[in-house]
């Protein structure tokens, strides 16, 4: 004898449903990062361009370790603002060349700005947890210092955002826009018109 109660309902597989999509959003995210990458790597431009985003991060890496294992940081008091704005053009760099491209919307990302904030407020979050130079700090330096490397990282964004709308505007679109367009199709000559019939007579014909 039934109890009454149902299992697989609509209402209870489009629950699931919905729960396993907003689980699976980190992984669709990552494969759809790694699918234009490696479109990306099959053509001459855009591979030239990760190429320089990559070197680009290596540097900021090399001035960040560097800073920390050698004292820079401490010698040099601008040190950290470089590296955060390194670090924050990097990061969007590698944003909107992931998930912005093939660009052919005059619109700009916007959302790269709160993206670049939330990225440098977890490094915060990170700092704050798992780093102890600031122990000494006053509340003041510290909400200070904090406030401009987030203002620093966003700055990243604003940069890229200032390219998107350069190559948009005085170049047309990326590099990619003009490789996914393909080559330029060869028109077809139409033929040459025909000479006015005149009756079936020619001009020499009547001439003679």
């Amino acid at each position: 004898m039934s109890d009454g109660r149902t299992s697989g309902g609509p209402e209870e597989t489009s629950g699931s449903g919905r729960a396993r999509r907003a689980m699976g959003w980190p992984w669709r995210t990552l494969a759809r990062f790694f699918g234009q990458l490696r479109a990306d790597l099959g053509r001459r431009r855009t591979a030239l361009a990760w190429a320089v985003i990559i070197g680009w991060g290596l540097l900021v890496c090399v001035f960040h370790f560097g800073g920390l294992a050698y004292g820079v940081y401490v010698a040099v008091p601008w040190w950290d603002l470089l590296t955060h704005s390194m670090g924050g053009a990097g990061v969007a760099a590698i944003l909107y060349a992931g998930f912005c491209r093939p660009v052919r919307s005059v619109r700009a990302p916007l959302w790269l700005v709160p993206a670049l904030f939330a990225i440098g407020a977890g490094f915060e979050v990170y700092e704050y947890l798992f780093k102890d130079f600031w122990w000494h700090w006053s509340v003041e330096f510290y909400v200070e210092d904090t406030v401009v490397d987030l203002v620093l990282d966003t700055a990243g964004a604003a940069v890229v955002l200032l390219g998107h709308v350069v190559l948009r505007r005085f170049v047309g679109g990326t590099a990619d826009d003009a490789v996914d367009a393909g080559p330029a199709t060869e028109s077809t000559p139409s033929p040459a018109p025909e000479p006015a019939s005149d009756g079936g007579v020619s001009r020499s014909s009547r001439e003679r």
